[in-house]
């Protein structure tokens, strides 16, 4: 915990007048249900069948005078290389002279050569000493020699480079290059040691967003775990999909590609072992979604297959579709056929445009496959009505009723708010050639009191049903009070099948509890069902990357950051989650829909997001994934106390002792997410904290700390 304040002179009094007004609107009357009696609405279209490739190796363009030259004045040029091509320069250190040195973390001492490059056009480029034969160290100074302060430093290339045996070999991925700007690359070692070295260059033209949305799955039975992203190129978009074989131990190997301007990934476990389905959107038919199907995490061969198509119903009127989520089980293709339906993943949604029929904007879908080549897109028909949706994400509750959930928020333009609308369908019809019966409820949930006072609004859901119990966790705010909560919802759907027949209940939802409440807003909610009522779900704060934990299916959370990002950040620029408008403002026609920044795999086990360096001129975003244990090993609280409204920069400030004074005297106002921070006095230093250890007497040592030159707060246990 750093501590940032500025010293004013402020009565304890002063401060708790303050806090009057300082909390944040919580939920208040309950949701008004009303079921729709639209019909359901299906069309049929054919799948089009398409090849995922493998990348293919690129071939260097340029093998120029290979070995690096003494030093900075005996560099040697490399030729500029234009924008989107490739360079190979092979050399030793060996024999040469130690002229530079740069700690990253750790100090040289090795021999060295340099080489300068000078493009002619601005660029983002790859260099790589993968294929090198000791260790080495990379380092580059910009425009001139600048020891101690170099443009860029890398000793170790991991995950860029896969480690051969015991030798770490440098990477520095992604630079930007300014035009006309001469750049000094300098070919180090680790330790003392020297060799050969493989120096492959890659360039490209630098673009706004180079790697996001990020999407990722696991198997917990044999490790296996699938990353996907989609990647901007100068021509179009691809969709990559990498994979591991030991839960990402040893990185992730390089899988397949999927051309033809796709984007958006999302990806799920069809099986319990190795078969994962990919959906995403394809940006080129904008009526279109595309699935992949991949067999095994690394391997594509006779035995283990990487299959693709695409579902296009533009020609039938549709426009503007944008996937959100992906939802699998292997349940249906077994009830089917004992030998398994591969085709038979389980279903998407999405939101889109269409002409078909009255016409429709802004309006939750999903698609399923009926057969090998056919499937099948579905609706209801808002758009007359006032409503418009920007997101949906669905799941299949695969260990009872093998019922469909799909949650879409929808703004009505009538009500000025958010709401949510709950879908099920019997998973068991989509493939049976059934489809038109397979609708079995639909829903219209949102938040009113008796006494309204505020429009509320509840929005871009995640959601998870396991043992017939619907749980979502979903943005809250109010047109008077515009800080973004997560709140947490139970439902209870009516017509679930029973013997075959199905028994309507009705939809019942309730907050159950608030996920968090912190000071910032917290979006773009992720949840993921671990076990029983335990549930985890991670969402964003202040760009930084957070999770709550939840043992009684959302009424109790606790929440620690998962993520330390330092100089770089979520990033979810209007430009990149496409729908930041003004809370309470009403959609437009072809409004722009959410975008996944980040993602959480199966049982909580890892999380994938992107990010990009903070100020840094290349505005570049990059694919990240890790496991999702809390940042601090001994518990919340993080180097000293008092970061008591767990600002994510560990920053103490006078809002964290408005936090103290709301929490002490204020009836509802939030608890300290971390009592050890709250706890400054810590009569018991090197214990646990809890509530009841929070008095008046850390107010009073806050107070003496930030007026009175009082001692600082004792480190965290």
């Amino acid at each position: 915990m750093r501590m940032k304040f500025t010293t004013v002179c402020l009565a304890l009094l002063t401060v708790l007048a303050m806090a009057v007004g300082a909390i944040a609107a919580t939920p208040s009357g309950e949701f008004t249900v009303s079921k729709i009696t639209a019909e359901k609405q299906v069309l049929q279209a054919d799948a089009v069948k398409t090849e995922i490739y493998t990348k293919p190796a690129a071939e260097p363009v340029y093998f120029g005078e290979k070995q690096g030259g003494e030093d900075i004045a005996n560099a040697v040029v490399i030729p500029d290389l234009g924008q989107d091509a490739t360079a190979q320069m092979l050399g030793t250190t060996a024999g040469y002279v130690d002229d530079y040195d740069e700690a990253c973390p750790d100090a040289a001492n090795s021999p060295d050569v340099v080489y300068s490059y000078t493009p002619v056009l601005e660029q983002n480029v790859d260099l790589l000493l993968c294929f090198s034969s000791y260790k080495t160290k990379l380092y580059i100074y910009e425009g001139s020699y600048t020891p101690g302060d170099p443009f860029a430093c890398n000793q170790y290339g991991d995950p860029y480079c896969e480690p051969m045996g015991d030798f770490p070999r440098s990477a520095l991925v992604n630079l930007y290059f300014a035009a006309g700007v001469t750049y000094y690359i300098v070919i180090d070692g680790w330790q003392g040691e020297s060799g050969e070295y493989q120096l492959d260059i890659e360039t490209r033209t630098p673009v706004t967003l180079m790697a996001g949305h990020p999407a990722i799955a696991y198997s917990p039975t044999s490790d296996y775990l699938i990353l996907g992203y989609d990647y901007v190129g100068p021509d179009d978009t691809t969709v990559w999909w990498f994979g591991s074989t030991d839960g990402g131990v040893t990185g992730m190997d390089e899988g397949q590609g999927w051309t033809n301007n796709n984007g958006f990934p999302h990806v799920d476990l069809h099986s319990g072992d190795s078969l994962f389905v990919g959906g995403s959107t394809n940006l080129s038919a904008l009526g279109s979604w595309c699935i992949s199907v991949m067999s095994h995490p690394v391997l594509n061969d006779g035995t283990h297959a990487w299959t693709g198509y695409s579902m296009d119903f533009s020609g039938h009127g549709w426009n503007g579709m944008h996937v959100h989520d992906i939802a699998c089980s292997d349940e249906m293709a077994d009830q089917l056929d004992g030998d398994g339906l591969p085709w038979a993943y389980g279903l998407i949604c999405m939101t889109s445009n269409s002409s078909y029929g009255d016409g429709y904007t802004d309006e939750p879908f999903i698609g399923y496959a009926t057969s090998e080549t056919g499937g099948t897109i579905s609706w209801y028909g808002f758009t007359e009505d006032g409503y418009h949706s920007s997101y949906s994400t669905c799941d299949i509750d695969k260990e009872d009723s093998l019922m469909t959930i799909v949650v879409s928020d929808m703004w009505h333009d009538d009500s000025l708010a958010w709401g949510l609308f709950f879908r099920q369908d019997r998973f068991i019809n989509f493939a049976s050639g059934e489809y038109d019966s397979a609708y079995e409820y639909g829903s219209l949930a949102f938040l009113r009191d008796e006494a309204p006072t505020a429009y509320q609004s509840v929005r871009h859901p995640s959601v998870q049903r396991h043992a017939s119990k619907i749980v979502v966790v979903a943005e809250y705010y109010t047109d008077l009070d515009t800080d973004v909560q997560l709140v947490c919802l139970n439902a209870i759907m009516g017509a679930i099948w029973v013997d075959n027949v199905a028994t309507d209940s009705g939809l019942v939802v309730e907050v159950v509890g608030m996920v968090s409440e912190g000071v910032g807003d917290e979006k773009f909610p992720d949840l993921m069902h671990i076990s029983g009522d335990e549930y985890v779900c991670s969402f964003i704060r202040n760009d930084s990357l957070f999770k709550a934990t939840t043992t009684d299916a959302g009424a109790n959370w606790t929440v620690c950051p998962t993520v330390d990002f330092g100089d770089v950040g979520i990033n979810h620029d209007v430009q990149y989650v496409l729908l930041e408008e003004t809370a309470g403002d009403p959609p437009a026609p072809n409004w722009p829909r959410d975008a996944q920044v980040f993602d959480i795999s199966e049982g909580g086990a890892f999380q994938a997001w992107q990010y990009r360096t903070v100020n840094d001129v290349d505005s570049s975003t990059h694919p990240m994934y890790g496991n999702m244990d809390c940042l601090s090993s001994g518990g919340c609280c993080v180097g000293i106390r008092g970061n008591v409204d767990n600002d994510p920069l560990d920053e103490f400030n006078i809002a964290d002792l408005v936090y103290l004074v709301n929490y002490m005297f204020r009836e509802g106002s939030p608890e300290p997410e971390c009592w050890e921070e709250a706890d400054v006095d810590a009569p018991n230093p090197s214990g646990t904290s809890t509530g009841d250890d929070i008095n008046v007497a850390d107010l009073v040592y806050m107070a003496n700390y930030m007026f009175k030159e009082g001692p600082i707060f004792p480190d965290c246990p």
